[in-house]
């Protein structure tokens, strides 16, 4: 994270705006810049849970028919397939992948706990195999840099923003930053919607402002840009 990010956070907060954080990965994986930033929201795990402080208020775990489906198919092919939690992982031994995509996720085990909400699948998988996958189930994967290594990304920040809101009661109008392809309905459903430079042309056709990469201090150049540090936040006031 750039210092003129945590800069452009602190600024934005002084003003009265509310900051929250939006991503694909659980809460442990974004709870130290939560904490650097002092915010207090974050929609995690693509918008399938929301957290308020250290508290879970929100979570609905990856639909259980398409887990079967995958850890059938993944045991026919003789594939890695991994079940994640918020916290811990799942398999008949530690993955390698895993534990350096992910590692604020422990190893627990062969067996989810009983309580366990299955949030993600992951699948250790050839090029081959991958395009397979991804050909045969209607669902969105990612595939880690540098990896063979595929996980279900689900594609609802749009959604778990909308729970956020209503968690807040707030009523003015909502600025989302983004960067990915899962951040493409994010963009489509909020009032404003700002794309760093360091994204594909398709991600940068979606959104109503594009800004210079997160290297180049694009969130701050934003911010500074459409008058985010000259407007204080006043409740009830459209903004």
């Amino acid at each position: 994270m750039p210092q003129s990010t945590q800069v452009a956070v602190n600024k934005l907060q002084e003003l009265g705006h509310i900051c929250a954080i939006a991503t694909g990965r659980s809460y442990l994986g974004c709870k130290s810049v939560a904490e650097k930033l002092a915010i207090q929201y974050c929609v995690c795990d693509g918008g399938n849970s929301v957290y308020v402080g250290n508290e879970c208020v929100s979570i609905t775990g990856i639909d259980v028919e398409l887990c079967k489906a995958l850890e059938a198919y993944c045991k026919e092919h003789g594939l890695v397939c991994v079940k994640i939690d918020n916290e811990h992982y799942y398999y008949d031994h530690r993955v390698a992948e895993m534990e350096a995509t992910h590692p604020w996720i422990t190893y627990n085990g062969t067996t989810p706990k009983e309580d366990a909400v299955i949030m993600k699948i992951g699948i250790l998988a050839s090029v081959e195999e991958e395009k397979k996958i991804r050909d045969t189930f209607d669902f969105n994967f990612t595939t880690f840099r540098g990896t063979r290594f595929m996980v279900t990304d689900q594609d609802n920040k749009h959604v778990g923003i909308e729970r956020c809101i209503k968690l807040m009661g707030y009523t003015g109008k909502h600025i989302v930053f983004g960067d990915s392809m899962n951040d493409i309905k994010m963009f489509a459903n909020a009032d404003y919607s700002v794309c760093m430079g360091q994204a594909k042309e398709e991600v940068k056709q979606k959104a109503d402002y594009v800004t210079s990469s997160l290297e180049e201090d694009g969130i701050y150049h934003a911010c500074e840009a459409l008058g985010y540090f000259e407007v204080e936040y006043e409740e009830g006031k459209d903004q």
